[in-house]
């Protein structure tokens, strides 16, 4: 099940320790390279998108529409990879309230999908993205086309096997003598943490995990990731226990003034981190959850803990916040 995939991605990515790092947080404090899968198809994406992509090529789609933000790495994912296959792509974007700078993955997404289309930023919500783009798909069919929608962040229950696999990567990849008391993570759509929390309770069952949302509440994500990995659950007849939302683990309060909008903490924070250890988080995802996780260990949890961190990529969206720095 887990081997029906596109092969693309750079895998296995790394598992490097930060030492300096773990002296700051008092705590030993490792971090999964998902930022290595690949430069243009960079990040966490692409791990659920080789699923997803797969079951595009297999069943004969011609076309690909799905959404994100105007920083999207998901939707810059999903372009280049469809480029790759030879398959058109139609990237429904949230058009942001301040004029947008003309970099990263703005950029990027004009020079690589076949149709860019902004909507209003208070019409960007998963019920009604998903309706819209249903009715994109049926517009294609007229014209011939055979469009495959694919739901924001990847997240669905066949996106989730890509993080399934992903923990299955990371048991084969544990240094010798080394023990992970927790996988920490960012939440932005909910699959990432969902796939993660199958593969945990398959190939590491002693891990907890725990989840930083980065846009919405808590509540919202419990009940979501739920949903979806339990669907891929029955879908795809794992031997595993239906999911309660007590067994997710998920920090809130740390989405400050909004999606993409990072705090001047965060930024220095992130500033800190690239003079510490060299590594880039971006200020929408990995920055955002990264802080969290410092404030929340500055508050006494997880002290005396072995981490492992998944940095999900996004270094692509930086480019197009330099504004912020």
């Amino acid at each position: 099940m887990l081997e029906k995939r596109l092969r693309v991605a750079n895998l296995p990515t790394p598992i490097q320790m930060l030492q300096n790092l773990s002296e700051l947080l008092e705590l030993t404090f490792y971090i999964k390279r998902d930022d290595f899968t690949g430069m243009e198809l960079s990040g966490n994406k692409v791990r659920k998108l080789e699923y997803i992509m797969s079951e595009v090529v297999n069943l004969g789609y011609d076309t690909v529409i799905t959404c994100g933000g105007p920083q999207s790495n998901h939707a810059r994912t999903t372009s280049y990879l469809a480029n790759q296959l030879g398959i058109d792509c139609h990237l429904v974007l949230a058009k942001s309230k301040k004029e947008l700078s003309y970099t990263g993955n703005y950029f990027l997404n004009d020079l690589a999908c076949s149709r860019l289309e902004w909507i209003d930023e208070e019409e960007f919500d998963e019920s009604y993205l998903n309706k819209y783009m249903d009715e994109l798909a049926r517009e294609y069919l007229k014209y011939g086309k055979n469009a495959y929608c694919i739901p924001l962040g990847a997240s669905n229950a066949l996106g989730n096997l890509g993080y399934m696999n992903c923990v299955k990567e990371i048991k084969n990849q544990i240094p010798r003598g080394i023990k992970f008391d927790r996988i920490v993570v960012t939440v932005g759509s909910g699959g990432t943490y969902a796939g993660l929390l199958l593969g945990i309770k398959k190939f590491m069952p002693d891990v907890k995990l725990t989840g930083i949302n980065v846009r919405k509440e808590r509540e919202y994500f419990i009940d979501y990731i739920s949903k979806i990995a339990n669907e891929t659950i029955d879908e795809f007849d794992l031997e595993l226990e239906e999911i309660h939302s007590s067994e997710i683990d998920i920090i809130d309060g740390y989405v400050g003034e909004g999606y993409r909008i990072p705090s001047d903490d965060e930024i220095t924070f992130i500033k800190n981190i690239i003079k510490k250890e060299g590594i880039i988080f971006d200020p929408t995802y990995t920055g955002k959850a990264a802080y969290g996780f410092y404030k929340e260990v500055m508050k006494g949890r997880f002290k005396g803990e072995t981490i492992l961190f998944i940095h999900t990529g996004g270094q692509m969206g930086v480019f197009g916040s330099t504004d912020y720095f």
